[in-house]
């Protein structure tokens, strides 16, 4: 009999899934896929950290090949829900030495290290992971949860993730993992800049600027002839020139609000630009009067993130 294998995607969310059941399972391509709790003495609406099983597959390749379909459907379970989720790196949180592994399938036991992210194995009567448990509180349906993920998975073939959305993605889920509101702003506010594409300014203003740095140019060739440019880049006419030139790029703030405008709204643009000032404002002793809205600050810049 050919050997068959199984895929496990192991991963955290921001809510506890709200049903008493052990385990609920759904169909992906006429395939079982089985939701349950990392720890298998666990309800699922005792934890966060869940697991994705699918097994049945015919090699290796196949269980890594759903395995990734998983992975892109959990980055983009946003586009379908509200849920933070904590994908991993497919890194062990907990595992056995190698003696003990050996000794453990001497018993008919085959063990492996309990991996945040995608793990694939051969099927095998006696399985043995460790766990590490967690615990939550916020709760959310089960149903639509479900929903949500099979929407997602099916639909995870359509998506391209590039290294800087593959970066957003991630600050995205983590801003909804964090509890603290300063922590969530910051990082759904960077989720927007690391999709923004940096730019230079309108021809008109880059020729001001042109004009401006010539003058400080031809003192700066003069005063600095080119065997000594080294030692140049100490002087005050380096830093300034440089602190000229710097303004052909057009800042970040700017950058990320016509971003918006064109993907989004004039109305979500506006609505970075008042969450960006009142970031800059956080480490200001002024800030503390204005502590009160933190809270729906993050909520919104959250929600920004989300609609990106």
């Amino acid at each position: 009999m050919s050997e068959k294998w199984v895929m496990r995607y192991r991963f955290f969310l921001n809510h506890i899934i709200n049903s008493d059941e052990k385990e609920v399972g759904f169909n992906i391509d006429k395939r079982l896929v089985i939701l349950a709790p990392t720890a298998s003495n666990k309800k699922l609406n005792e934890t966060k950290d869940l697991v994705l099983l699918a097994r049945g597959f015919l090699s290796k390749e196949e269980a890594q090949s759903f395995g990734e379909r998983v992975k892109t459907a959990l980055q983009t379970l946003l586009v379908f829900s509200e849920i933070g989720v904590n994908i991993g790196l497919d890194e062990a949180t907990g595992g056995f030495s190698s003696y003990m592994k050996e000794e453990l399938l001497k018993q008919g036991v085959a063990s492996y290290s309990n991996i945040h992210g995608l793990l694939v194995y051969k099927e095998h009567p006696n399985i043995l992971i460790p766990v590490i448990e967690a615990n939550g509180s916020s709760r959310f349906s089960k149903e639509k949860f479900l929903s949500d993920l099979k929407c997602s998975i099916k639909s995870a073939n359509n998506y391209v993730i590039n290294e800087d959305l593959d970066v957003a993605i991630d600050l995205y889920h983590s801003a909804t993992m964090e509890v603290s509101p300063h922590a969530k702003l910051i990082l759904s506010l960077c989720v927007i800049e690391q999709l923004t594409k940096k730019k230079d300014k309108p021809n008109d203003e880059l020729e001001l600027i042109d004009i401006a740095l010539k003058p400080l140019k031809s003192i700066y060739e003069s005063k600095y002839p080119s065997e000594s440019k080294k030692d140049a880049k100490k002087s005050i006419e380096y830093k300034v020139i440089d602190s000229i030139e710097g303004l052909k790029k057009a800042s970040n703030r700017s950058c990320c609000k016509d971003f918006l405008e064109r993907v989004l709204s004039k109305e979500d643009s506006k609505e970075y630009d008042c969450l960006s000032s009142y970031r800059s404002k956080i480490a200001h002793p002024s800030h503390s009067k204005k502590k009160k809205e933190l809270p729906s600050k993050a909520h919104k810049a959250q929600n920004l993130a989300r609609k990106v």
